[in-house]
């Protein structure tokens, strides 16, 4: 009788044993896929981040070389401006040796008025393709390539 209480003892030990052993086995697992999951949390958002630091640079860059271009095209512009200032002032010396003063002067200011005209349009229409073409380089530039 004796002994039969002995056996049932060591198995309840052995079994308590067991699952004292198996908790803490569990336990440690559960621990490590914890670890495992902020480790592939941090991985994704240093990923995430690096991609947005990748993206600002190149946004800055586009925007840097848009207003670059900005300030060449505005120069462009003003150079033609004082190339039509030349050209009026060409015009306004133009003169056959037939003509009298008055069909001079008449000649002259309609060859200004349809310069002038022509002048406004064409830089008008310059300047908007230039803007245009500007902003399509910036955003082309600022797109990220993968």
């Amino acid at each position: 009788m004796f002994g039969l209480n002995l056996t049932i003892l060591a198995s309840a030990l052995a079994g308590i044993a067991g699952f004292g052993l198996a908790w803490q086995l569990r336990a440690g697992t559960i621990e490590s896929m914890k670890l495992e999951q902020a480790n592939e949390r941090i991985a994704i958002q240093r990923a995430a981040r690096a991609a947005i630091d990748r993206a600002t640079v190149q946004i800055t860059r586009a925007q840097t070389e848009s207003a670059t271009r900005a300030i060449a095209l505005r120069a462009d512009a003003d150079a033609a401006r004082g190339e039509l200032d030349r050209l009026r002032d060409a015009t306004a010396t133009v003169r056959t040796p037939a003509d009298d003063a008055a069909a001079c002067a008449d000649r002259t200011a309609a060859i200004g008025k349809l310069l002038n005209q022509c002048a406004a349009a064409y830089q008008e229409l310059g300047e908007r393709a230039d803007r245009h073409v500007n902003d399509i380089r910036t955003l082309t530039a600022a797109w990220e390539r993968q």
